[in-house]
């Protein structure tokens, strides 16, 4: 197991190694053995705290979630800030220590297993530093102090169970804070798209509304939804007409013609064949669809 360093603990801070006899059976068992923690620790304000490894056996993830330090590998050398979160792979030789005017606080864990290479893929950023930039994250957070909460309080297999699952959790959730930050820098914010649409159901949207929300060309913003969706912009804000659609067709009082003019269809017959091409059924089959299930469900109750 990679030893963590011997950084005198406050009273607030925390250094498990997990037991030996609990890694082997978390290795053997089908609950954790794709991933799971052999150390795991936080360091708060952590003055004077500096490590060096020329090897290691485990993957390591560090979080800085306030103050700075430096991290050094083979390929990189430069400062770790706050939101900045690194992951080394086995075997990579490193150093790190805090600032010494502003240390800083630290999330850590050391982990394995079966499935931890391919976590690390997932994660891992392009460049030779090994570092993610910028995951100030309130839910991240969160997370890792959760994680701390359930690690005080392991004392069993059991325990260790739920923290494996735990840091499954934050290393997905990682990737897909990531990808978020990185669509922000393009741009294009899905939740912030998706909402105006839902929100102009009635109406039409040109494209040149919806890319009013980024910075970037109408058809270069176009190319980078279909990228991000399978959809175009139009494409998919039909989806969501007749999303809702299908939901005003449950209620039978609600003429056809009056689903479509709320959705912004002035002509019902252009309506029932957006909504064929997209349900692969005319609105009116899609209602006695649902009215024979509903009289189907009360035959067989």
């Amino acid at each position: 197991m990679s030893e963590p360093s011997n950084w005198p603990l406050s009273n607030e801070a925390l250094r498990v190694r997990v037991p030996n006899h609990i890694i082997s059976v978390l290795s053997d068992s089908v609950l954790s053995k794709d991933i799971f923690p052999t150390a795991i620790g936080y360091y708060p304000n952590a003055e004077s705290h500096q490590m060096k490894r020329v090897e290691h056996d485990d993957f390591i993830l560090i979080f800085c979630v306030d103050g700075k330090g430096v991290l050094e590998t083979e390929t990189y050398r430069g400062e770790v800030l706050r939101g900045d979160l690194f992951i080394l792979p086995p075997g990579t030789p490193h150093q790190y220590k805090a600032d010494h005017v502003q240390p800083w606080t630290l999330f850590w864990c050391h982990f394995r297993g079966a499935l931890a290479p391919a976590f690390f893929e997932y994660i891992k950023p392009e460049d030779t530093c090994l570092a993610i930039r910028n995951l100030n994250d309130l839910k991240l957070l969160s997370q890792f102090n959760e994680l701390i909460t359930s690690v005080r309080a392991c004392y069993s297999f059991e325990g260790f169970v739920h923290v494996a699952s735990q840091l499954r959790h934050i290393i997905t959730l990682i990737e897909r804070i990531k990808q978020s930050k990185q669509k922000e820098k393009i741009g294009i914010i899905l939740p912030d798209i998706h909402q105006y649409m839902r929100a102009n159901l009635h109406k039409g949207l040109s494209l040149d509304e919806l890319a009013s929300f980024s910075h970037l060309s109408k058809y270069h913003f176009s190319r980078k939804y279909l990228e991000m969706t399978g959809y175009s912009p139009q494409q998919h804000f039909i989806h969501f007409k007749i999303e809702h659609a299908c939901l005003l067709l449950e209620q039978v009082d609600i003429s056809i013609s009056d689903v479509a003019f709320s959705l912004g269809y002035d002509d019902a017959l252009y309506f029932s064949r957006v909504f064929r091409k997209v349900m692969h059924l005319s609105p009116s089959q899609y209602r006695k669809s649902l009215l024979d299930e509903l009289q189907g469900s009360k035959i067989r109750a």
